[in-house]
């Protein structure tokens, strides 16, 4: 063990560098939408958090975490910020919070059931500026490939290069503020359109598209607004 050493070294020219250290909170779900979706009203919902919420659109500057129970299960929930088109090349709060994103294992995109076209687009683009800024982030691993398949009845994103796989995660769609619509026929009209979007986006993206039925189990209905 040389614990009381006889012999000493020459001291040599040590190093010195500046490192830029980010921060990223750790999450099992994260919500993912455009701003003023009711994301914070859901995590208010959810869990034991007192995120600032108003009648009135805004967004929220920072992001929200809060532990949720479910029996004797619990898991953690992240409210991401509001993204808007561009995020991933820093517009609006950009990229400032799309880090915290890929530490949640679910992706969940929060729809507005109250907005149909709008509302649409928005969480269609939305899936587009995270497979931005995975590429962005990944970029010095050369080339990646992007996979959203079914497996087990859930539905599974995946990036990976030469056969490695880089993140694996799951995906839920959850159509918020049902209280303002409260109507069956427009709900099944607007689940049908994003579901025909979203796959159109996958077809361009060079991605299988993926069947009615799928979308539709891994898709919640909600009203954090009259919890």
């Amino acid at each position: 063990m040389n614990q009381y050493p006889n012999y000493y070294l020459l001291g040599e020219p040590g190093q010195k560098k500046n490192l830029t250290l980010e921060l990223q909170l750790l999450a099992d779900v994260g919500l993912i939408g455009s701003p003023s979706v009711g994301k914070s009203s859901l995590i208010n919902c959810m869990a034991d958090v007192k995120a600032k919420v108003a009648d009135y659109p805004f967004t929220t500057l920072v992001p929200n975490l809060g532990s949720v129970s479910v029996g004797d299960y619990r898991f953690n929930v992240i409210d991401i910020p509001g993204l808007i088109a561009g995020a991933s090349e820093g517009k609006g709060l950009g990229n400032a919070f799309l880090r915290h994103v890929l530490k949640a294992r679910v992706f969940a995109f929060v729809a507005d059931l109250s907005r149909f076209e709008s509302g649409i687009e928005e969480t269609i683009g939305l899936f587009g500026e995270i497979m931005a800024y995975i590429e962005m982030k990944f970029a010095a691993e050369g080339e990646l490939n992007f996979v959203l398949r079914e497996e087990q009845g859930m539905l599974i994103f995946e990036a990976e290069k030469d056969d490695e796989l880089l993140l694996s995660k799951k995906i839920l769609i959850v159509l918020n503020k049902w209280d303002l619509l409260n109507d069956e026929e427009i709900l099944k009209e607007y689940q049908q359109t994003l579901y025909v979007g979203l796959n159109d986006f996958l077809r361009e993206k060079g991605l299988s598209k993926l069947s009615l039925s799928a979308w539709e189990a891994n898709t919640f209905v909600t009203s954090a607004g009259t919890y």
